[in-house]
């Protein structure tokens, strides 16, 4: 069972230690720096809580496109700002 240190953690989520301190004792994990020891299980843990949501796919038929508004055969409406 090995053991990472919080900046090694820091430094693999491209996050400062001081947030992964934070989060540790926002999880009742006991750290007091960025030298200290933290185990495989709470190190998974830090790493899904900083891990970076996933984008969604576009739907085809959304409401706010511009295409839905304008559709491709008819052109733009020009405004003058005279």
């Amino acid at each position: 069972m090995s053991k990472a240190r919080v900046y090694e953690i820091a430094k693999e989520l491209n996050v400062d230690s001081k947030l992964i301190i934070e989060k540790l004792k926002e999880m009742n994990v006991e750290v007091k720096n960025h030298m200290s020891s933290v185990t495989e299980e709470d190190t998974a843990k830090v790493k899904q809580a900083f891990q970076k949501p996933e984008k969604r796919a576009e739907t085809s038929g959304s409401p706010w496109r511009f295409s839905s508004i304008y559709p491709q055969n008819q052109s733009l409406p020009t405004f003058c700002l005279c």
